[in-house]
């Protein structure tokens, strides 16, 4: 879909952060050491995710081995970096449509869980990676941000016939396609709507040179959340902000997608469909399947 390249300097991380675009992946083709380079010079490339060690990718000698080719896809937020001599690596590829085989087959209820949070785990295989679904079933605890990194790999396959809320396509493109998503100066008491049922609402408005929650960035925020049926109170920060990592998968997309754009003393209230919840399976004592969440959310830091 694009080309991809960036130069990988010596002692510096390079930070991909995921396009906004849903189902879109990076694609690393090649590493590359300019003919500049001396030789004999010999550098690694690694790759760094989620507090995990780095992970070589990739070691190329110049007069050697000067490229190397990758097949490697990147989902979530990463940083790349070399080890080594100190010489510049040149890393190259392209952004493509996700392929996930575990979505959108019939007879199967992933198709239901569309909106729900994909956390994949990236295993080191000769020639490249490959992305393996977490088979843990996520757990009814009250927090919203744990049980939301569920793969819909790990949800059984269901025989009953589909509810017309779980033949929602890709939940992101509504959004795109929705007049209000066009940017627009923030104000108290703005609301935004999109066809798929979210809503962002402007509370308060903070500093105008508030720090800015953007993905990538790790931000604190005091909610509540209610369930949008019946105004039960199911989960709450209370005294401690709740902290994460914003656009990397590590809460439920509603949250990724309400949250960005936010400054710091900014409240928003947020309306959540199920595809960009729980889903059809919800949270058992907690969610009900298919329910639509409220909350109140306060960004109080972003680091």
């Amino acid at each position: 879909m694009g080309f991809f390249g960036t130069i990988l300097k010596p002692g510096k991380s390079v930070p991909y952060v995921p396009p906004p675009e849903d189902n879109v992946v990076l694609h690393l083709s090649q590493a590359t050491l300019s003919a500049k380079v001396p030789v004999g010079k010999r550098v690694s490339v690694l790759i760094t995710q989620n507090d995990e060690p780095p992970v070589v990718i990739a070691t190329l000698r110049a007069g050697t081995q000067d490229s190397v080719p990758l097949d490697l896809f990147l989902e979530q937020y990463a940083e790349i970096s070399t080890e080594g001599d100190a010489v510049e690596v040149h890393l190259s590829g392209y952004y493509s449509p996700q392929q996930d085989d575990t979505m959108g087959q019939e007879g199967s209820d992933d198709e239901d869980e569309d909106g729900m949070m994909v956390v994949l785990i990236f295993h080191v295989r000769r020639g490249g990676m490959k992305r393996g679904a977490d088979s843990k079933p996520a757990t009814p605890a009250p927090k919203h941000a744990k049980v939301a990194a569920v793969t819909p790999a790990s949800a059984p396959a269901k025989s009953e016939p589909k509810t017309p809320a779980a033949k929602t396509p890709v939940v992101a493109k509504p959004a795109q396609k929705t007049p209000v998503t066009a940017p627009v100066a923030a104000k108290a008491g703005n609301v935004r709507r999109w066809e798929n049922g979210f809503e962002i609402e402007d509370v308060k408005m903070g500093p105008a040179n508030g720090k800015l929650a953007k993905a990538g960035k790790k931000v604190s925020v005091q909610y509540v959340g209610k369930l949008k049926s019946n105004g039960k109170v199911f989960d709450k920060s209370g005294g401690r902000a709740f902290s994460f990592r914003l656009g990397v998968g590590e809460v439920i997309k509603g949250w990724d997608k309400g949250v960005e754009g936010m400054r710091v003393g900014d409240k928003r209230k947020l309306s959540i469909p199920p595809q960009l919840a729980y889903g059809s399976t919800g949270v058992r004592g907690t969610i009900p399947p298919n329910a639509t969440l409220d909350f109140d959310v306060e960004l109080v830091d972003v680091k």
